[in-house]
């Protein structure tokens, strides 16, 4: 999904309408993350953890890194995908307010960021619940 999004923000070539657009267009994709982003606590903590025990796993993980030379840990590019989902509604919002009114098709930049504003709630509201349940589990018997 994302490589296909990509391609379609560089064909889009500046144009603020195409730009909304190709997020409109997105919209089931982005989506997705939430899951991604619900469950990045639980991979983290897993990561974490590895790391204390010193867990093969984890081993393997350090090797891998070092042999493709990639300085930071697996934990920052975990964090990436939730950052960008979320900055995506910021980098809209920035160009809608830099965007003339008056352009053709100004209506489908603004449907563009709520889009993205809808997307970023959802998931906001998935991480909430989220939260809630492993709370609630936490105290039941069993």
């Amino acid at each position: 999904m994302h490589n296909d999004f990509v391609g379609a923000l560089e064909s889009a070539e500046g144009d603020p309408v195409r730009i909304g657009q190709t997020f409109i267009e997105n919209e089931a994709g982005f989506r997705q993350y939430t899951f991604y982003c619900t469950n990045y606590p639980r991979a983290l903590s897993i990561l974490t953890d590895y790391g204390q025990s010193r867990n093969p796993i984890f081993n393997f993980l350090k090797e891998c890194q070092q042999r493709l030379g990639h300085l930071l840990p697996l934990s920052s590019y975990l964090l990436k995908p939730v950052q960008r989902i979320l900055k995506y509604r910021l980098l809209l919002a920035d160009l809608v307010k830099k965007t003339d009114r008056n352009l053709s098709g100004y209506d489908t930049l603004q449907q563009a960021l709520l889009t993205m504003t809808s997307v970023a709630e959802h998931i906001n509201e998935m991480k909430k619940r989220d939260e809630a349940t492993v709370r609630v589990q936490k105290y039941k018997p069993y």
